[in-house]
């Protein structure tokens, strides 16, 4: 999904950089506006007019690789490759093809081009979506695509699915072929969103079912085999519910981050891509912030539970196997250190693009209003990241 924020009547972002070392123990990132705003004048919805739908390539054929992005997400890239000197409608009709997407019109625009006015108008049901989508936004900003997996909860059978506005450009279209690049990559690998879904909610079940009984008065009666196994069983429940949580961590907010600033860092590899380093800006640092607040909730609940385990003398008599869930809080930690290592990539790569021959400069920088500490966050509709943050670990008396 991808959207285009705003801020006030002026849209003016400010990117957020962590540029010291992440210290040892809990990492942290710093989301205080950097000194550099990210504003190009006169870049809105009109980006799609930089173009016209058939100006440009066509796409190409490339052998088949594999590459790792940010945040370990493994994709095939030769798809991105054979597109990047391709037109509008060469990028479409190569993800149709070949991708097996389809691809459809939302049938909403405000802007000077309608760049995708000869697709098809999508299904009423596809555009019940995207109404509901669109309205979760909040009147905060515009909704440019949105990337439906295979067997979305939504709609369950649907094949995999990209809605544009007519007025968005061909960077939207990239944006969202990537989600499916990388879910077709988890998907190879037993790791398909429903699927990890599925699992997520049996393991949170599994937890509500074991809590009674380890919170139980009757818990000091078992026989001590009978407590340890309860005990292993629920922190194995709770090492997987952390798993998944890093998951759709990284398949929610931070795959969001990730496409951003692959694009933006790769910029000067794109041909025919419209100069949308604004909202793209906007974007990575929405999608940062959501990312880090998780993390850094999961890190500190997951942590606490640790402490508890490892310093109750109750809890070590019985020699609980701390290893994999050790491993787990460690693995939501990298993720807040490659966040701050992309958020640089993320500047510089502006930067590259900003001092190049495309002759882009800032405007002034005392003429540009500055966006506040406070001023209220974009929340994108993604459902399944709502499902998965409505879920709550049940209190374990033992582990609290």
């Amino acid at each position: 999904m991808r959207l285009l924020t705003f801020g006030s009547f002026i849209f003016a972002v400010i990117l957020s950089f962590g540029c010291t070392p992440v210290p040892s123990g809990t990492p942290s990132l710093s989301l205080k506006p950097f000194d550099i705003p990210l504003v190009l004048p006169g870049e809105s919805l009109d980006s799609s007019c930089e173009f016209r739908y058939e100006t440009g390539g066509t796409h190409i054929s490339i052998p088949e690789e594999v590459s790792t992005s940010y945040f370990d997400k493994r994709f095939e890239s030769n798809h991105l490759r054979a597109i990047f000197s391709a037109s509008g409608s060469q990028t479409i009709d190569y993800i149709q093809r070949v991708g097996s997407l389809r691809v459809w019109r939302a049938n909403e625009n405000a802007g000077k081009c309608q760049f995708f006015e000869s697709l098809a108008v999508a299904p009423e049901k596809f555009k019940a979506i995207w109404s509901e989508a669109s309205g979760g936004v909040g009147g905060k900003g515009v909704l440019l695509g949105l990337y439906l997996p295979k067997d979305h909860h939504k709609i369950p059978g649907n094949q995999p699915t990209i809605i544009l506005r007519d007025d968005t450009d061909r960077w939207t279209v990239v944006h969202e072929f990537m989600h499916h690049l990388f879910e077709i990559y988890r998907e190879k690998n037993g790791q398909a969103q429903a699927a990890m879904l599925t699992n997520y909610i049996k393991t949170f079940e599994k937890m509500q079912k074991l809590a009674p009984e380890v919170n139980s008065d009757s818990f000091a009666s078992y026989a001590r085999e009978k407590q340890k196994k309860l005990l292993e069983d629920i922190l194995a429940a709770l090492t997987s519910f952390y798993d998944y949580k890093n998951f759709f961590i990284t398949q929610g907010p931070l795959e969001e981050m990730a496409i951003e600033t692959l694009i933006m860092s790769s910029y000067d590899m794109f041909n025919y891509l419209p100069r949308a380093f604004k909202s793209s800006a906007a974007y990575i640092v929405q999608s940062s912030k959501e990312a880090e607040k998780s993390l850094n909730a999961d890190i500190d609940a997951a942590e606490s539970t640790l402490k508890k385990i490892s310093s109750d003398p109750d809890i070590i008599s019985f020699g609980l196997d701390l290893t994999k869930f050790k491993q787990t809080i460690d693995q939501l930690k990298l993720r807040v250190t490659q966040l701050s290592s992309a958020l640089k990539d993320a500047r510089d790569g502006y930067n590259r693009v900003k001092d190049s021959s495309l002759n882009l400069s800032l405007t002034n920088v005392s003429t540009l209003p500055q966006a506040r500490d406070d001023a209220p966050e974009i929340h994108e509709p993604r459902w399944v990241w709502e499902r998965v943050q409505s879920v709550k670990i049940p209190q374990i008396k033992f582990f609290r």
